[in-house]
């Protein structure tokens, strides 16, 4: 049924990831648009990325498996869905350091640290359940605590210096 309906395995993959990508582009089609500050257009992508991870769960699945086959399963239709993300997180990140609300950083390197950890996060949700029930001791915490917390420190990670005041 899948060869004669989607051609194989992995057209019916590359259905199910574009599908999702999709949906991602709809989702971040505000943020990508707005004229908010940086650090508000990085708040609220985060929060929307996090939204989508948990109410789509194959997602930050689907892209650490892509990422981690060396590109395997991002074929050339796929590939500007994949853009799409780093553009938008580059573009908030070169934003900020442009305004002056984030230090100057790589924003390749941001991005990687920031879709990174929240793929990560929500990849592994299984493995976060099994520590939570364990024995071990362990301070998991539930996804509102973790993206409030994350979220948080990269907006103060970025956050360009101040200069105190010389005491007198």
């Amino acid at each position: 049924m899948i060869s004669y309906h989607f051609g194989g395995k992995k057209s019916l993959y590359n259905e199910i990831l574009a599908a999702t990508l999709n949906e991602a582009h709809d989702r971040f089609h505000e943020i990508r648009h707005s004229v908010a500050p940086a650090d508000e257009r990085l708040r609220d992508f985060i929060f929307a990325f996090a939204d989508l991870a948990a109410t789509q769960p194959a997602l930050p699945v689907m892209v650490l498996r892509a990422v981690l086959s060396g590109g395997l399963h991002i074929d050339e239709d796929l590939l500007p869905r994949f853009l799409e993300l780093f553009n938008l997180v580059q573009g908030i990140i070169d934003q900020g350091v442009r305004e002056g609300t984030f230090t100057d950083v790589n924003s390749y390197v941001t991005h990687l640290s920031l879709l990174g950890s929240l793929v990560f996060f929500f990849a592994t949700k299984q493995v976060r359940e099994l520590l939570a029930d364990s024995p071990l001791p362990s301070n998991v915490p539930e996804v509102r605590a973790f993206v409030r917390d994350f979220e948080r420190t990269m907006r103060r990670g970025l956050a360009a210096p101040t200069t105190a005041p010389k005491p007198a």
